[in-house]
C-alpha cells in the first residue's frame, strides 16, 4: 500500500512527474527530507505553496522553478484543486554521515543500519 500523498510517473532517469491530488489531506503533507537535490517545476496548481526550513511559505504558480537542496527541511501547503509538477533529480545522494564497518557490506541485503558506525567514530580508526 502507498502511504505517500502524491502519485508518480517516471520520465526518465531522474525525471518525475509528481501529482498532489486535491483529496489529499493536509495531515499528509509533512515537513520531510530528501537525499537528493531536485529542481522542481510547476505544472499545474493553483494557491498551493512550498515552505522551507526557517523561510515563510511562497507561492507556487505554472511555469515557476525552484531548487529543493539535499536534506533540507521543506514541506508543501495544500492549496486548491490538483498540483502536478516535474522533479528533476541530481544523479549523487547525499551521504547519511554512515559507513559500513566491514568492506562489502554495503551490497550485502542481510546488513542493517545496526552494521554501521557514524563517520566519527570510524575516521580515527
Amino acid at each position: 500500500m502507498n502511504n505517500l500523498p502524491f502519485e508518480q510517473r517516471i520520465l526518465s532517469e531522474g525525471v518525475i512527474l509528481r501529482k498532489f491530488s486535491s483529496k489529499t489531506p493536509e495531515s499528509a503533507l509533512v515537513w520531510h527530507r530528501d537525499r537528493q537535490d531536485r529542481v522542481v517545476e510547476v505544472v499545474h496548481g493553483k494557491g498551493w505553496m512550498i515552505q522551507k526550513d526557517s523561510s515563510i511559505p511562497v507561492l507556487l504558480t505554472v511555469g515557476s522553478t525552484f531548487e529543493i537542496q539535499a536534506e533540507e527541511w521543506h514541506r508543501i501547503i495544500k492549496g486548491n484543486g490538483d498540483l502536478i509538477v516535474k522533479i528533476v533529480e541530481s544523479k549523487k545522494k547525499k551521504a547519511d554521515g554512515m559507513r559500513s564497518i566491514r568492506k562489502g557490506a554495503d551490497s550485502n541485503p542481510k546488513v542493517t543500519r545496526m552494521d554501521f558506525l557514524p563517520d566519527d567514530v570510524l575516521d580515527p580508526l
